[in-house]
């Protein structure tokens, strides 16, 4: 039989790895400039460049009233420029996914979640960053409310990004 590390076969879906990053950090953004959020990433070295790799994006975030906030996944595998994880095709911006910013209690923060595949074909070091645009006229919070104004309702969350290998 096949015993050795090295050797084994594994059933296909089989969890390989599982690499997670949690975020702690309160982020501001605002702007239709996309930007990388900063420490929010996770990066995975694949044993296997058949392996499949799913990406899970839990965030909390507060904004106002007439704003949309788009998010995108970035893969970069190391020495490599970034490329969209599991965007839209057609016409208009390639974004992964997007959360409505139109809440009018700027109190209340709201949670998003999200997974993305990809099959990069490599054993290099990938990483995945969490990147975010704003559509609108408001400042996105990441990981507390909006207002931010010191009172017993003013929390602070933690995101996670996690990137599974099968």
């Amino acid at each position: 039989g096949k015993t050795t590390a090295g050797s084994v076969a594994m059933p296909a879906g089989h969890v390989v790895q599982v690499v997670t990053t949690a975020f702690t950090t309160e982020f501001e953004h605002s702007g239709s400039t996309e930007a990388a959020i900063t420490g929010f990433a996770v990066t995975i070295t694949p044993q296997y460049n058949t392996s499949k790799i799913m990406i899970i994006v839990s965030l909390t975030m507060g904004s106002g009233t007439s704003s949309g906030h788009h998010f995108r996944i970035k893969r970069t595998i190391s020495g490599g420029s970034p490329t969209g994880v599991g965007v839209g095709s057609g016409s208009g911006s390639s974004l992964t996914f997007a959360g409505d910013g139109a809440n009018g209690d700027t109190n209340r923060a709201h949670s998003i979640s999200y997974h993305a595949h990809d099959t990069e074909n490599t054993t290099t070091a990938t990483t995945y960053q969490m990147n975010h645009q704003e559509f609108g006229s408001q400042t996105m919070h990441m990981n507390t409310n909006t207002s931010q104004g010191g009172q017993a309702f003013d929390d602070n969350f933690a995101s996670h990004i996690t990137a599974m290998e099968s």
